[in-house]
Formats: structure tokens, sequence, C-alpha cells
């Protein structure tokens, strides 16, 4: 892997020595993530990632592909994203990153009724984390760093629609995290998922997303929805493309009272596996990266119908865990 550094204003490629972008003046910060499309931010020791067995010696970034899987990670944020068992190619993506005080993460569900998703979803997870994450070193607070690495990946995708599209421009959802020592913030739009994981209490475990269907919306407000026998109730009703509309993404705010993770996946998992208490029970003592893979299995051993994505981000984001009762936080939005 060889680092490439790009303006995030503008995204002309920059040197690796340059302070400020030529073209625009934007300041050009060193952003430390990996991303499922094969693209990563700088190597913290230099600007060559020195790779061995798709690991870089420097940073602890790593991209390995394994025919249907890619698995990514750094600073024990992980990602593993997989084709599945039926579909013919993975529309999925996901990117992981860190700055000093704060670990994110970023997963995109090409929707598949549109044309070129899964170009749609690898352009927002590299955009997202890259704003994400210069927003975070720039001192914006999560909240709004969130709200502005989904208005980029929302223009990003949006640009694709070109004219031969425009009745069915590339789309897909969205889902962030950004978590830091004190709370996690999550931003979303469409049907892919973001859970806390408690580590000492699955019963703490909770669901911090709402599904953008009719059906989410209504079982949100506490109307049920006959979702068994009505398609439309489990269309999406926001989504990024040009098509959406002017789309506001979706935010909340958790405070966790011990260490655990956030999950964030694509509906590939939670069409098997939904409720946060099970999620957290399969992966209980499981370090990050042997968790993803067993959510993984469970979805593939489930019938793997869709693509599959999971992300764990720990919390506390860096440094021991401490030993913290059981998490019953409230989230709020």
């Amino acid at each position: 892997m060889v680092a490439v550094i790009s303006c995030i204003a503008c995204g002309t490629i920059a040197a690796p020595e340059d302070r400020y972008c030529e073209f625009c003046g934007h300041e050009l910060v060193d952003l430390h993530w990996v991303s499922s499309t094969g693209a990563s931010g700088t190597c913290a020791d230099g600007k060559v990632h020195p790779v061995a067995g798709g690991v870089c010696r420097g940073c602890g970034q790593r991209i390995i592909a394994t025919g249907d899987m890619v698995e990514i990670g750094i600073d024990r944020i992980v990602g593993l994203s997989h084709r599945g068992h039926t579909r013919r190619r993975n529309e999925d993506a996901a990117a992981v990153g860190h700055t000093d005080t704060a670990a994110a993460a970023v997963v995109c569900d090409g929707v598949s009724t549109s044309t070129r998703s899964e170009t749609a979803a690898r352009i927002a997870v590299d955009t997202g984390i890259r704003t994400l994450l210069d927003a975070l070193s720039r001192g914006l607070n999560p909240h709004s760093a969130t709200r502005n690495a989904v208005r980029a990946a929302f223009s990003a995708v949006a640009g694709l629609s070109v004219a031969a599209t425009r009745h069915n421009p590339p789309s897909c959802t969205y889902v962030s995290t950004v978590v830091t020592p004190d709370e996690v913030t999550v931003g979303w739009i469409g049907d892919s998922r973001a859970y806390w994981l408690a580590d000492t209490a699955p019963v703490g475990s909770i669901c911090l997303t709402v599904y953008d269907t009719l059906a989410g919306q209504l079982r949100e407000a506490g109307v049920p929805a006959a979702t068994k026998f009505d398609a439309n109730a489990t269309a999406l009703i926001r989504w990024i493309g040009a098509d959406a509309g002017d789309v506001a993404p979706n935010i909340t705010t958790f405070g966790p009272t011990g260490p655990g993770q956030v999950l964030l996946c694509t509906d590939g998992l939670t069409r098997y596996v939904t409720a946060p208490r099970d999620l957290a029970g399969a992966v209980a003592g499981d370090r990050p990266g042997a968790a993803a893979h067993l959510l993984t299995q469970l979805a593939l051993d489930g019938g793997g119908k869709d693509n599959i994505t999971v992300v764990l981000v720990p919390f506390p984001p860096a440094g021991d865990r401490g030993t913290a009762g059981p998490s019953t936080g409230a989230a709020r939005r």
C-alpha cells in the first residue's frame, strides 16, 4: 500500500511533503484510515506503508483480500466485508480510522436496484471517512463532524449521476460512528445499522439506529406495521443519491457506562441476527477480529443471501479497557 494524500476540500492529489493544497490552499492533515476499497490514509511512521502479509509494520493498517472477502483494520478497529453466497458482486464498503482522541468508521450498502450501486458505496465510505477524520482533527465536535461527513458523501455520490442514469442514479445507504473516551456518536441514512454491544452485560446492549423505512418509522412511533404482508413497508424512504432529495442525516449520541463495542453492519447480517442481546452474546469474550469473523459466519450459515459487512469499534477507543460495571447508558437524538 502506498499512501495517497488528497485535499479534503477539492480532492487534488498532494505531494507527501506539502502542508497546503497547491490548488485551493486548504491545509493538509495526515489522516490515518483504511478502506475496503483499497484506499488508505497516511502511515504513522512515513508516507509509504511497508507491508508484510497485508499489514503495515509501521502503523498497523491492514487490508487483506482473500477471494470474496476483504478484511481491514487499524488500532483495534476492525472491519470485514463479504460477498455472501448468492450475490454476483459485493455492493458493500467499509472504512475505519482514528485521530489522536477518537476512533471512527463508515459503512455503506449499495442500493441494489440502482445503477452502479457498488461505486456509490465505495465513494461514499472513502469520502465519508476522510471528511469525518479531517473535521475531528480540526476540532469539530462529533455531531458536527458526522453531519459534514454525510453531506460530503452525499455530494460525492450525487456527482456520479450522468444523463444516462438520471432516472436511476447510483445510490447507497450510510452509517457511521465516532467513538471518544466519553461517548459514541452515530449518524445514518437508510437501513444499515449501529449497535452498542456491552462487554459485561449483553442485556445492556441496544440498537442505536432506526430503519429509514415506513415500518421502521412506524415502529419507532409505537405503531405496529404488518411488514410481512406489505412489501412497501420495508422499502427505503431515505438514501444517498442524486434522486434522494434534501436528506439530513439522523444523528444520535450514546454515553456508555462500561466497556463494549460499537457494531456497524449492513442488512446482510441483520436479516439473520437482529436482537442486540443475541449479537452481544455471540461475540462475548472474543477479540474484535475474531468477533467480526464470527458475525460474518453467522450470516453465511443463515443463508448469506446478501453482501455482509461488519465493523467493530471498541469503547474506550484507546488504551486499556477498564473494569466498569454493566453498560446501561441511554441514547439521545
